[in-house]
């Protein structure tokens, strides 16, 4: 199950729960099963039913290159897509708007435009709706995503972190590109408002490479590694080239922030600044070769993200033992660099938080317990030295005496091995508390 930083990705990409476009009747869904094994757990999400929709062909452009743009001249016009809940059109300035921007996107990034997704435009109002049944369907999720983040210290007990991914996508996502039905969504009010162009030109982007490399990875939902994570930060890093600019840096600000909605929107930053760097340094160590050899085999760590050279290198994560825990067992894998880091930012310095989570060698957590009563997740760390592991416990040394800790924190050292223990309550509740 995709935890942290992977969900906020995934969810902004709309890869969480199949295709964010629902239609307006509810959909019977299966229970979301979430087995435990070595592997990571695997996890069943329904589909929705896609409601009758016919293809409206608009006529192909031409249209002259811009100033140091790629000579790339000729492309189709996204065909419109007849939708009866979402009946909207674009007038003939929003039209050219819509080519302009896609113009730039395909000299920007260097493709050519393949023609295959189709256009649909929706009311403002249907599109936050829509993300707002998305977000609610994927509800299970989201609560057990909030229990794992507070135990941590990432997201304060009394708020509400689904409604914080609400408001924030209500801000945020008034275009997008859902690679699963392979549509470019636009609101009439959105296209030709200069402050939504990035928005417009991000779904796009998304779009132009989904035409190459494929977006959508079905195994990515069973690993329990951090290679989700690194498939939306190569698409975002994709979509920042594309645009031209950190599309992060023009998002709409979110009035009055609780912590779920401050963790979403550094979460998503860093996300999208993990993929920038990344595919800036792909492209520039071998261009479009160099691009499609990441998309055929993504970083399966935010450490490979980080530092290119040991993706290249292939360094992967180092095995550790499993770390103790209780039952029930609720889901389990990999925390990884990234995600560490910004733990132990709810506690330490900034600088000595880089520091100690740069030593990072492997992990692997169990989560446990009950979301009612009280989670506690139990992560069993390694590293790549012997004083990188000193760095690292000191930190959550740190970490662990917080005077905003919620619940109860352990750390300790058993040989080469970190073990941290963080929970929802104080003590932990029932079910085979690990010595930790």
């Amino acid at each position: 199950m995709l935890f942290g930083l992977a969900v906020v990705a995934a969810l902004a990409l709309g890869m969480v729960a199949g295709s964010f476009l629902l239609p307006a009747e509810p959909v019977s869904a299966p229970t979301t099963t979430v087995p435990s094994s070595r592997q990571g757990p695997s996890e069943s999400l329904p589909l929705p039913s896609t409601p009758p929709t016919t293809v409206r062909p608009r006529p192909e452009l031409r249209l002259s290159p811009r100033p140091g743009m790629a000579d790339v001249v000729e492309f189709p016009r996204i065909p419109l897509l007849d939708d009866p809940f979402c009946p909207g059109a674009l007038d003939p300035l929003q039209e050219l708007e819509l080519d302009q921007i896609a113009e730039e996107v395909i000299a920007r990034r260097g493709l050519a435009w393949r023609g295959g997704p189709t256009l649909q435009v929706c009311s403002l109002e249907e599109l936050v709706r829509r993300w707002d049944t998305t977000v609610e369907k994927g509800r299970n999720r989201y609560d057990l995503e909030a229990a794992w983040l507070r135990a941590v210290g990432l997201v304060d007990p009394e708020d509400d972190y689904p409604a914080a991914v609400r408001r924030w996508l209500a801000e945020n996502a008034r275009a997008t590109y859902d690679p699963v039905r392979k549509i470019v969504v636009v609101t009439r009010e959105e296209v030709g408002d200069p402050r939504a162009r990035h928005t417009v030109a991000r779904a796009v982007a998304l779009a132009l490479e989904d035409q190459w490399y494929d977006l959508v990875r079905p195994d990515d939902e069973t690993r329990a590694d951090e290679r989700p994570l690194a498939t939306a930060a190569l698409a975002e890093g994709a979509a920042r080239r594309g645009i031209g600019r950190p599309w992060e840096d023009r998002t709409s600000p979110v009035p009055e922030p609780d912590s779920a909605t401050e963790w979403w929107i550094r979460g998503f930053r860093i996300v999208t600044e993990l993929g920038g760097s990344f595919f800036e340094h792909l492209v520039s160590a071998g261009g479009e070769q160099s691009v499609a050899r990441a998309w055929r085999h993504p970083p399966t760590t935010s450490e490979q993200l980080r530092t290119p050279p040991k993706y290249e290198g292939g360094e992967d994560r180092m095995p550790v033992r499993l770390p103790p825990a209780g039952q029930p067992l609720l889901a389990e894998g990999v925390v990884g660099e990234a995600l560490t880091e910004e733990i132990l930012r709810t506690a330490v310095d900034g600088a000595d938080a880089e520091r100690a989570a740069r030593g990072w060698g492997g992990d692997w957590y169990l989560l446990w317990g009950d979301i009612e009563a009280g989670v506690c997740l139990s992560v069993a760390y390694v590293t790549d030295t012997e004083e990188d592991l000193e760095e690292l416990q000191d930190a959550f040394d740190t970490w662990a005496r917080s005077r905003d800790a919620a619940g109860a924190r352990r750390v300790i050292r058993e040989g080469d091995t970190l073990q941290v223990l963080a929970c929802t309550v104080d003590p932990p509740p029932a079910g085979g508390v690990p010595e930790v």
